[in-house]
């Protein structure tokens, strides 16, 4: 389950990679916060699924927890990765 701001910058800059494609259509939508609609969506794998972290924070794993957890450690890499850079 994730959630997507309709106006997010993934959505709008025509730079961004494009959203992820998921293997069917998505089963349902329903209202949650204003301005957030709650999708499912099913990939083959957790690592299909990492295509969601292309959106940044313009979308949200609800569930499942372990899937949350896995792109919160790949989030985390990134970060680790680049923390070192210094501006010059």
């Amino acid at each position: 389950m994730t959630r997507s701001w309709p106006g997010s910058s993934a959505s709008t800059n025509p730079t961004s990679p494009p959203p992820p494609r998921p293997n069917h259509r998505p089963r349902r939508s329903a209202r949650v916060e204003p301005g957030w609609t709650r999708i499912a969506l099913r990939f083959r794998s957790a690592q299909a699924a990492e295509t969601l972290l292309a959106l940044g924070p313009d979308a949200e794993v609800l569930t499942p927890a372990d899937l949350r957890r896995a792109l919160a450690r790949r989030a985390g890499a990134v970060v680790a990765l680049y923390a070192p850079c210094q501006d010059t």
